[in-house]
C-alpha cells in the first residue's frame, strides 16, 4: 500500500474576477486523483479537474483560496499557498442619477480613541442600504441606510480604518473610509534593569528605565514599595506632551517579593497603573539524577538525556544540557519538562567517534546557576551484526568483523547451531556506569560481544577465539609484548586480566605482534564466556628500549618469538593462529597488500591444536640461507609454521601455497608467465616446488605451489621468455651469471674489479663440494 504524501499544489491563480464570480486554476500534481478547494479555510468542494469556478460571491469582497491534492490511496498533499481574490466593485452611476455624495466620520473626526466602540456619522444621497467592514475583514450584510451607526473597531492599538458602502435598487457606489488611532495601552515602563516580574540575587538593585507612550503623555508618577514595608515617590505634572520620561532609583530589596507601581496618563485619555515585581532569591536550583537513555550509542544515533531539577523560582527556559564532542565542539540543547521536576533533552549530533562530556546547566529566575551535575557517554562504531550464524559440531566457524569492530572470531561449538546471532560493538572509551580502573594501562579500545542463547549454550563445552586488533598509533608508548585482554566482571564491577584458566572459562590467551591487515597486531583469547573486553598493557622500563613489533607473537600453542631473520631485512610480517587437524584442510589467509602469498592450505598428519603460521616478506635474500635463489627473483619470503621443527613432513601431510606476481613485473622483464616457479631452501640447497599457473585478474597472475615443509622460499623465473625450467626436484645450487634479482648485494658487485684468480678457484671448489654432497645424499655416485 502506498502511503507517500502527494506534493503541494502549485500555480494557484485566477482570471480577472467579476462582481460575483471567481475562476481558479492550478498546475497538475503528480499522481493526484482529485483536489479539494478551500475558501477562507472552509471546504467548498472537490474536483478531478485543475480548475474551479465560484459564483454568487459578494462584490468588492476579499476571499482567500487554497487547494490540496489527494490520490487513490487517500494520501493528502500540503495545502497550496493562499491566493487572495477581491471581487470587482460595480461601476459607479453617472452624475445624472441624483447621487451627489457619500461620506463617513468616526467619533466626529477625533484623532484618538481609547475604546474599540465608536460611533459612525454617515451621509449618502440616493442610497437606501449600507454595509461596513474593517480593514482585512469581510463586508457586513446589507442593512437599511441610517445617518448613525455604532461600530466596533478591530482589536489592537494602531491606525484603524472603517469602510462604508451604499446602494439602491439600481446602483452600488464605490466605498469610502475614515481612520482613527486606537490607543488602549497605558504608557509602558521600559525597565532596563531589572525587568518586570524578574528575580534577582543581590540586595541592592538599580531601577532604571523610561515611561513611554508612542502618542505622548500628559502626566505620570512612580510609586515603589519593598517587601512588607516600603516607600513611594509622588506624582508630578508634565509641562510638555512627552512620549517618554526617564527615571532612575536605587532599591534595597527584602527577601521575597518586591513591588514597584507606576501610574500615568496619555493623550488618548488612558489612565491606570502597572506593577513591576522583583523577587530576591539567592538559592541555586537543586539538580540531581542525571541519566542517559543509552551510554553507548552508535555513531549518528540519538541520546535522550534526563535530569531532576527543582527550585521555587525555577527558570524552565534556563535548563539546558551542554554536550562536548570528542573534537571539542560544544552543543547546547534546551531541556523540556515532562512533569515531576523531570526534564529531558534529545541529542542527535553524534557523528564523531569517542567520548561526549555531558553537563546539565540549570538556572533560576534570579540568575543562580547550578552546573555541578555531569556525566558522559561514548559513541561506538556501527556494530557488526550477524544474525545467521551456523556452526557444525567440532568444526571452526569464522566471523570476520575486522571492518566494523577490529575483531575476528572463531567459534568451536559442541553442538550444531542454526540461525544463531553474533553482535560485536567497538568503542574507544568506557561509559560512566563501568569501572574506569585497570590493573594495567588501558589501550583505550574496547569491544562488547553478545550472542543468541543457543550459541552461548553451545560455547559452554566449546570455545570462541577472539582476535582483537590494534594499530601502532593506538599503543601510545605501551610495550607491545606486554599486551593482554581484560574483561569486565559485571558481578564485581571490576576489570580482570585474562590468563589461561583465570577465570575458568579462559582456555588460553596471548598477543600476536605481527603487522597484519593494516594493524600492528592483535590480542587473542580462547574463551567460553561473552562480555566486554579491552586491551591493557605496561609501559617499558625507562632504562630499556621499546622492542620492535616485527618479532612474532607470544602465547598459546602456536609458538612465537623471533624467527632468526635479520630484522632490517623484513618488509612485512603477517601471522595468524589456527587449529591444524589430521587429514583436514586448514586455510590461512593473508591480506597485506605487500605480501605476495595469498593463502596457505595445510593438511596435517597430526591433530596439533592451535598453530601459528607466519609469512615474512623480505627486502633481499634471507639471512638464513647460504646462497641467493637462482633465476630472476621476484620476491624472497620466509614461511614458518608452528615452533621450530614443526613445519616438516612429520607433521605436515600436504600444503598448497597460493601466491601472486604483478603482471607489470612479468611484462617489464620479458618473462613467460608459465616459467615462474617457487623454490624452497632445504637447509643446504634450493629445491624447485611443483608450481602451476591458475588465473590472471588483469593486475596479478596467481600460482599454486605444493610443499610439505616450511623454511625460506623465493618466487623466481629461470632464463628469458620461452626458456626451459629445471625439472621438478632438481638441486639448484648454481648462481647464474645473469641473475637480475632483488638482492642489493648483487647490484653492489656491478663495476667491481675482476676477481682474483685464487678466489675464482675457491668458488668452484666450494660449488663442486656442494654438488658432491647433494649427489651422495640422493644416492648418485660418479
Amino acid at each position: 500500500m502506498d502511503t507517500t504524501p502527494l506534493g503541494q499544489v502549485t500555480g494557484l491563480a485566477n482570471d480577472t474576477p467579476t462582481r460575483t464570480t471567481v475562476n481558479l486554476s492550478w498546475n497538475p500534481t503528480a499522481n493526484a486523483s482529485h483536489y479539494q478547494i478551500f475558501r477562507n479555510s472552509s471546504l467548498r468542494g472537490a474536483t478531478q479537474n485543475t480548475y474551479w469556478n465560484e459564483t454568487e460571491l459578494e462584490s468588492g469582497a476579499i476571499y482567500q483560496y487554497q487547494v490540496r491534492a489527494n490520490d487513490s490511496y487517500n494520501n493528502w498533499g500540503e495545502n497550496s499557498s493562499i491566493l487572495s481574490v477581491i471581487t470587482a466593485f460595480p461601476i459607479a452611476p453617472p452624475p445624472d442619477t441624483g447621487a451627489s455624495s457619500i461620506n463617513i466620520s468616526i467619533n466626529n473626526g477625533s484623532v484618538f480613541s481609547n475604546s474599540t466602540y465608536v460611533t459612525l456619522t454617515l451621509s449618502a444621497t440616493g442610497a437606501n442600504q449600507m454595509s461596513f467592514k474593517n480593514e482585512s475583514f469581510n463586508w457586513t450584510s446589507w442593512i437599511p441606510f441610517n445617518t448613525s451607526k455604532s461600530w466596533t473597531l478591530s482589536s489592537g492599538d494602531g491606525l484603524k480604518t472603517v469602510y462604508f458602502r451604499t446602494r439602491n435598487s439600481t446602483y452600488e457606489w464605490a466605498p469610502v473610509n475614515d481612520s482613527i488611532i486606537l490607543d488602549m495601552t497605558l504608557p509602558s515602563v521600559n525597565i532596563t534593569s531589572p525587568v518586570n516580574d524578574s528575580f534577582v540575587n543581590v540586595l541592592n538593585v538599580s531601577f532604571t528605565g523610561n515611561a513611554i507612550d508612542s502618542n505622548g503623555m500628559n502626566t505620570g508618577c512612580i510609586g515603589q514599595s519593598s517587601g512588607s514595608g516600603g516607600s513611594s515617590m509622588g506624582c508630578g505634572g508634565l509641562s510638555d506632551i512627552l512620549t517618554s520620561i526617564a527615571f532612575s532609583h536605587s532599591i534595597t530589596l527584602r527577601e521575597g517579593r518586591n513591588t514597584i507601581t507606576i501610574k500615568y496618563y496619555d493623550v488618548a485619555g488612558n489612565n491606570g497603573s502597572a506593577m513591576v515585581n522583583l523577587t530576591l532569591d539567592s538559592i541555586k536550583p537543586d539538580v540531581t539524577n542525571l541519566s542517559l537513555s543509552t551510554s553507548t550509542p552508535g555513531i549518528n544515533q540519538w541520546v535522550n538525556i534526563t535530569v531532576n531539577v527543582n527550585d521555587t523560582n525555577l527558570n524552565t527556559s534556563g535548563i539546558s544540557v551542554l554536550v562536548t564532542s570528542p573534537g571539542g565542539f560544544t552543543n547546547t540543547i534546551p531541556m523540556t519538562g515532562f512533569g515531576g521536576g523531570r526534564y529531558y533533552g534529545n541529542f542527535t549530533n553524534t557523528s564523531e567517534y569517542g567520548r561526549y562530556n555531558v553537563t546539565v546547566v540549570a538556572g533560576d529566575l534570579a540568575g543562580n546557576i547550578n552546573n555541578t551535575e555531569k556525566t558522559w557517554f561514548v559513541t561506538t562504531m556501527p556494530p557488526y551484526v550477524n544474525s545467521s550464524v551456523n556452526t557444525t559440531t567440532n568444526n571452526i566457524t569464522e566471523i570476520d568483523a575486522l571492518e566494523k569492530a577490529n575483531t575476528t572470531l572463531e567459534l568451536f561449538t559442541s553442538n550444531d547451531t542454526t540461525g544463531g546471532a553474533i553482535d560485536i560493538t567497538l568503542s574507544n572509551e568506557l561509559p560512566p556506569e563501568m569501572n574506569q580502573t585497570f590493573s594495567l594501562a588501558a589501550l583505550g579500545k574496547y569491544i562488547t560481544i553478545d550472542a543468541s542463547e543457543d550459541l552461548k549454550n553451545n560455547l559452554t563445552s566449546g570455545w570462541i577465539k577472539i582476535k582483537f586488533y590494534y594499530t601502532s598509533s593506538e599503543l601510545n608508548g605501551l610495550d607491545e609484548t606486554s599486551l593482554r585482554s581484560s574483561w569486565y566482571n559485571e558481578t564485581s564491577g571490576s576489570w580482570e586480566n585474562l590468563e589461561s584458566g583465570s577465570p575458568a572459562w579462559v582456555h588460553a590467551a596471548g598477543v600476536a605482534t605481527a603487522d597484519i591487515n593494516g594493524f600492528a597486531g592483535y590480542v587473542w583469547a580462547n574463551i567460553s564466556h561473552l562480555s566486554t573486553f579491552g586491551i591493557v598493557g605496561s609501559y617499558p622500563a625507562v632504562s630499556q628500549p621499546v622492542t620492535s613489533n616485527s618479532g612474532g607473537s607470544s602465547g598459546g600453542g602456536g609458538g612465537g618469538g623471533p624467527s632468526g631473520e635479520d630484522f632490517l631485512n623484513i618488509i612485512v610480517k603477517e601471522k595468524y593462529d589456527m587449529h591444524i587437524y589430521k587429514d583436514i584442510v586448514t586455510s590461512y589467509k593473508f591480506t597485506n597488500v605487500n605480501n605476495p602469498i595469498s593463502s596457505i592450505n595445510i593438511v596435517g598428519n597430526v591433530n596439533a591444536g592451535e598453530i601459528g603460521t607466519a609469512v615474512e616478506v623480505l627486502i633481499n635474500t634471507s639471512s638464513l640461507v647460504k646462497t641467493p635463489a637462482p633465476g630472476n627473483v621476484y620476491k624472497n619470503v620466509n614461511v614458518w609454521v608452528g615452533t621450530s621443527g614443526f613445519g616438516s613432513p612429520k607433521n605436515i601431510k600436504e600444503a598448497v601455497i597460493t601466491f601472486k606476481v604483478e603482471n607489470s613485473w612479468i611484462s617489464g622483464n620479458n618473462i613467460d608467465s608459465s616459467g615462474i616457479k617457487m623454490v624452497r631452501w632445504d637447509g643446504s640447497i634450493w629445491e624447485q616446488l611443483e608450481t602451476s599457473e591458475k588465473k590472471d585478474d588483469g593486475t596479478f597472475t596467481y600460482y599454486e605451489a605444493k610443499t610439505n615443509a616450511f623454511s625460506s622460499f623465493a618466487i623466481t623465473q629461470f632464463g628469458e621468455a620461452g626458456s626451459m625450467t629445471f625439472p621438478l626436484g632438481t638441486a639448484l645450487v648454481g648462481i647464474p651469471a645473469n641473475v637480475t634479482g632483488t638482492n642489493p648485494a648483487e647490484a653492489a658487485s656491478e663495476g667491481a674489479q675482476p676477481m682474483n684468480f685464487v678466489i675464482i678457484i675457491v668458488v668452484f671448489v666450494v660449488i663442486g663440494a656442494v654438488v658432491a654432497v647433494y649427489l651422495k645424499k640422493r644416492g648418485i655416485f660418479l
